[in-house]
């Protein structure tokens, strides 16, 4: 998951701005339709590094960014499965998403493959004590796969994990991904009924 935060967010604003005019050698003083002219460039600078959000409805900077293109394509696929089983579709998680980012990195940085982790204990205990409630909870884990539609072939061919995703209690659904040095992916799916 992407954060910015209030001082990143200005210095890439003013990192782009005068980017343009440090090219060609122009002065920094131009007028204001010179900025402006930038915005454009900044927010196509912005989608290429994953940051997307609705014209009009910037977000706090101190918020999340909304979802990665991972996420989202993870969530279309968990959904076009459910729809294909006459399932409720559902919804991405933004907490959720968090945790299971957390998820994976932990297995990257301490070199397990379990839904137990030695920091956090179950995915379970997990969730609770990242403040996710839940009536009803799963997980799924993979390692290896180079795209979504890799792991979710995967998934979808193992019975344990395809329970999870057709699961018709479910409501949200949170996406952790990583890579290591190596190039090697992590990746999680967590989900809960409300």
């Amino acid at each position: 998951m992407l954060l910015l935060k209030k001082k990143t967010l200005a210095f890439s604003l003013a990192a782009i701005l005068l980017l343009p005019t440090a090219a060609y050698g122009q002065s920094n003083e131009g007028s204001n339709a010179d900025i402006r002219d930038c915005i454009p460039q900044f927010i196509q600078f912005l989608e290429y590094l994953g940051i997307h959000w609705e014209e009009g409805n910037v977000p706090e900077m101190d918020e999340a960014i909304p979802q990665s293109e991972i996420a989202r394509e993870m969530l279309a696929q968990v959904n076009q499965k459910r729809r294909q089983a006459g399932l409720s579709e559902l919804k991405l998680s933004q907490k959720l998403t968090k945790v299971a980012t957390v998820k994976a990195e932990d297995m990257r940085d301490q070199g397990y493959f379990s839904h137990t982790s030695p920091n956090y204990g179950s995915p379970f205990d997990m969730m609770k004590e990242f403040g996710i409630n839940y009536t009803t909870a799963g997980e799924n884990i993979a390692k290896g796969q180079k795209s979504v539609e890799t792991v979710m072939a995967d998934w979808m061919n193992s019975e344990g994990h395809r329970a999870n995703i057709l699961n018709k209690n479910f409501t949200h659904l949170g996406v952790g991904y990583c890579t290591d040095a190596s190039g090697n992916t992590y990746w999680i799916q967590m989900f809960i009924g409300e």
